[in-house]
């Protein structure tokens, strides 16, 4: 197998589980998903696309097909598209506050692809990164967050993707599969290396820190 060009050290593992920096901030977003955890009320849902959205750097509105008025787009478009979809049942079928990524990795890859395609419906751009940051906040045990920096940080701490075990799954994401595919590599070279178990949180503060 061909080694990844970075190897990680005990050291940034345990400074990305001890990374506290946007614990409140991100305390307020995980709050929100658990106080409002379906898509029935309109408000809600348009809250949280909203505040995910522009905290993540990772907002719906940029690339909506037809324009109009942000207080318009998510209650009248957004909400709607996300009431019709079969989120709440997908949601619904994995554990709130228990299991890890390594258990789900089929089930997220397969509904971090549902909500990609559901969002076509009504953006002009696909909704890959800003899919897997609202999925997050909503399960953060199961679903891994992906924008740039986590792609470029996985490419650096593992092997290339002819080498890693790809989730065997046939997502309507198949770029997010190959990104999970490889987190769920390094997530057992910690585990089988230095007895850690990252959750999601742990490993984008292990991303951040890289790229920083």
């Amino acid at each position: 197998m061909k080694a990844p060009k970075q190897t990680i050290s005990a050291q940034r593992i345990q400074d990305a589980i001890n990374y506290r920096i946007w614990d409140i901030g991100n305390g307020v977003l995980y709050d929100l998903c658990s106080r409002y955890p379906d898509h029935t009320n309109a408000d809600a849902v348009s809250a949280k696309c909203w505040l995910i959205g522009r905290s993540y750097a990772a907002s719906v509105e940029r690339y909506m097909k037809k324009r109009r008025r942000e207080e318009e787009f998510f209650p009248d478009v957004v909400a709607p598209q996300l009431q019709r979809s079969n989120l709440d049942a997908r949601l619904g079928a994995m554990p709130a506050g228990k299991g890890n990524f390594l258990q789900w990795q089929d089930q997220v890859v397969d509904v971090h692809g549902e909500l990609v395609q559901t969002l076509s419906g009504v953006l002009r751009s696909e909704a890959r990164s800003f899919a897997s940051k609202y999925l997050h906040f909503h399960r953060p045990r199961l679903f891994p967050i992906y924008d740039s920096r986590a792609v470029a940080a996985v490419r650096r701490l593992s092997p290339d993707m002819r080498f890693v075990s790809q989730i065997e799954t046939k997502p309507a994401d198949s770029e997010y599969r190959d990104f999970c595919s490889r987190v769920a590599w390094i997530l057992e070279e910690i585990k089988r290396k230095h007895g850690e178990s990252l959750l999601p949180r742990q490993v984008d503060n292990l991303f951040l820190r890289l790229a920083s």
